[in-house]
């Protein structure tokens, strides 16, 4: 469950607009389209918003790992897989995460310190690194047909 912290820099500027936040719903919704580069890029933007440094860099190390990682067992996952099985593999440890560091979609709205993110922009996000994602995985599966690793003959 998170925790708010004890001493909030942006707790004392109360003229100063709203740290933006994605939601829980918006972290999930926008893993689900955008894979795992997404996840990182929504997991780390909320840890920075909340000012979670340390948080922030663990996720760009591991989730940087598990992306690598999930690129290069692609390849090699059964071709009968249900297609929604494969974004499961990283949307729980997401939620997971996003469940015990970062605040509930209530928490935000009854803060004076955050704000949402706006849906278009987990909308564009989301698309911008599904585009991405799917372009590296075409690549790192060319370069495996092409060391002889993998067939697609």
């Amino acid at each position: 469950m998170y925790a708010p912290p004890k001493s909030n820099v942006r707790s004392d500027n109360k003229g100063a607009s709203p740290a933006l936040l994605y939601s829980p719903a918006q972290v999930g919704v926008g893993t689900f389209i955008g894979g795992p580069f997404a996840a990182i890029y929504f997991l780390k933007s909320n840890f920075d918003a909340l000012d979670k440094g340390d948080l922030s860099r663990r996720v760009m190390v591991i989730g940087g790992i598990f992306s690598c990682v999930f690129l290069a067992a692609l390849p090699f996952f059964p071709e009968n897989i249900p297609n929604n099985v494969i974004p499961m593999l990283y949307l729980i440890p997401v939620m997971l995460t996003v469940r015990k560091f970062q605040p509930t979609k209530k928490e935000i709205e009854d803060s004076e310190v955050f704000g949402f993110q706006s849906s278009w922009k987990v909308f564009g996000v989301s698309l911008l690194w599904m585009l991405l994602f799917f372009a590296i995985s075409v690549g790192v599966m060319l370069s495996l047909e092409n060391f002889g690793v993998i067939s697609f003959a």
